[in-house]
Order: C-alpha cells, then structure tokens, then sequence
C-alpha cells in the first residue's frame, strides 16, 4: 500500500489534520469508480475515466488530475445521469484526494 502523509494546514488560526494520499492511491481508486459504474449502466462515464487514466500519454500527474477533477465535477453536476449515494460519495472522495494533491 502506498504510504500516505499528514497535512497540518492553518485557517482563520485553527490547525487542521488532513490525510493526503499518493498518486497510486486515486489511480485504484478511479478504477474502482470504473468498475461500479459500469454495473450502474454509466458506460460513458466510465469508459472517459478509463481511458484518461490508462491511455492518454500525460505530460505529468498534474496535469492528468487537473482533468480527472473536471471530468468528476462535470459528472456531479449533470442532470442526465443520477448516481447511487454511494457512487456519489466515491466521486466526493476521489475529488478530495486529487485536491489534497494541490
């Protein structure tokens, strides 16, 4: 398992503790999305993810996660599809873990 790290972050001069995770982490994690979409019936979506992730040539992580992240809010903000609570909290998750990133 990929190791993981603590993010001591201050606001209004409160320390908050976050937990950020590696790159490898949100890649296991989109294709668990991929999979649990697919049983929804939500092909498209989980052939774009699938194919963002495993076979476009990215210059960087940044820029693949910059894309995951609009894809994902896109996903949540469309009315076409609806998505189980608990697909629905998967994609909350992954969109924290590619923000914990930067």
């Amino acid at each position: 398992m990929p190791i993981s790290f603590l993010d001591l972050s201050q606001s209004n001069g409160k320390t908050t503790k976050r937990e950020c995770v590696e790159d490898k982490e949100i890649t296991a994690g989109l294709d668990q999305l991929v999979a649990v979409l697919r049983l929804e019936q939500e092909f498209k979506l989980a052939a774009v993810l699938h194919h963002h992730v495993h076979r476009v040539a990215w210059s960087n992580h940044s820029e693949l996660f910059r894309e995951l992240r609009r894809l994902l809010r896109n996903a949540q903000a469309s009315q076409v599809s609806s998505y189980s609570p608990a697909t629905s909290a998967q994609i909350d998750k992954l969109l924290s873990d590619i923000d914990s990133l930067g």
